[in-house]
Formats: C-alpha cells, structure tokens, sequence
C-alpha cells in the first residue's frame, strides 16, 4: 500500500510534533526515508499521523511498501510516446520513449507532476492515465495516500459537487466521505476507496 516518507532537503531526520507549526512541541524525529503512519488530517502544509503526530508536508514524499502501487498507461495528447527520465523534470535525461497505451511499471514515488515507476525512471503524470492493472477489485487509491492522482479526483469530485474541501493531493478524511457520498449517489459499493468501478464513473 503507498504511503508518506520522510524526505528531507539535507538527507537529516524530521521532526514529528505535537500540532500543526513550529511552535508546537517536538515529540520525536524521524530518521530520512522512513515510512509514516497513515495521514488523517492536513492543515496548510502540515500533515496529521494517525499517531496523532504532525509532520511539515514538503519534507515528505509519496512512496510506497513495494506492493500495490497504481499502475498506469502511456496517454500522450498527440498519440506519441513518452519520454522516460532519470529524475523528475525536463532537466533530466530520457533514457527510453514508451509507447502511447502502453503499461508502465507501478507509480512507486511521485514528486510533482511527475510520478517515479518502480524501474527507477519517471515520466510526466498528465500524460499517463490510471489503469485497473486487471479485473474486479483492484485498489487504485487508497485513504492516506498523497500526490497528482488524489489531486485529480478531488478536482472531479469538487467539480461533481461532492467535495468543498482544499485540493491539497491528500487522501484524507474529506476526500473519503466525498467518495463515499459519490458511491452511494452512484449506487457502488460504499468503501471510501477509488477502484476501478468508481474510477471509471468519475472519468
């Protein structure tokens, strides 16, 4: 299941506190890389654990167990392929065009607009679609999960009416009832997640 990390700028820990700002006492620190426990709740750039703990959102990275991550397809506006990358922007080299259509490896990191494949290699988010990965109950997104996925379903469902809250790309408690308001209106299983049925009655 994806999950937060910690990613500091300087490689050092982060600390966990006890509310949402720097004034707010230090309870721990939590060492570079290490997964977080589920986010429940934000608040501007302050994301709350279910641990009840607060962690300063920039500093954390979407990323993920190593199992379930959603997989996606090539969808490039002209049909063409798409530029497989050795870092998270233009900037960086493209070691490979992927066909338009084709799977991509899961989304197992995501930093922006672009999204991190297990292979190692990223490739720019807008231009890949989500995909079932199969059939039946394949998960795609998951409460708790972060990043350019979660942010494109709460523009849908904000532009659906189902959802008032902030387009901050965070799974929380907001965007769960949202789905789920969506899913009773739609007469789908009422689970909170975004499968494949739900997914495709949004897009």
């Amino acid at each position: 299941m994806a999950q937060v990390r910690v990613d500091t700028p300087s490689g050092g820990c982060l600390n966990a506190r006890t509310g949402p700002g720097t004034s707010y006492g230090v309870y721990t620190c939590v060492s570079d890389g290490a997964a977080l426990k589920p986010v429940v709740d934000s608040r501007g750039d302050w994301l709350e654990l279910s641990s009840g703990r607060w962690v300063y959102r920039p500093y954390t990275t979407y990323g993920s167990t190593g199992v379930g991550g959603d997989t996606r397809r090539v969808d490039t506006p002209r049909g063409g392929c798409l530029n497989a990358r050795t870092g998270p922007g233009t900037g960086y080299s493209s070691y490979a065009c992927v066909n338009n259509g084709a799977t991509l490896k899961p989304v197992v990191n995501s930093q922006g607009d672009w999204v991190q494949l297990s292979s190692g290699g990223w490739v720019y988010a807008p231009y890949t679609t989500t995909g079932s990965g199969g059939t039946g109950g394949t998960v795609i997104l998951n409460p708790g999960q972060t990043g350019t996925p979660v942010r494109d379903v709460q523009l849908r469902l904000k532009s659906l009416g189902y959802y008032d809250g902030a387009i901050d790309s965070i799974y929380g408690p907001k965007t769960t009832n949202a789905v789920e308001e969506f899913q009773r209106a739609k007469g789908l299983m009422v689970d909170g997640i975004v499968g494949p049925q739900t997914r495709s009655a949004l897009f």
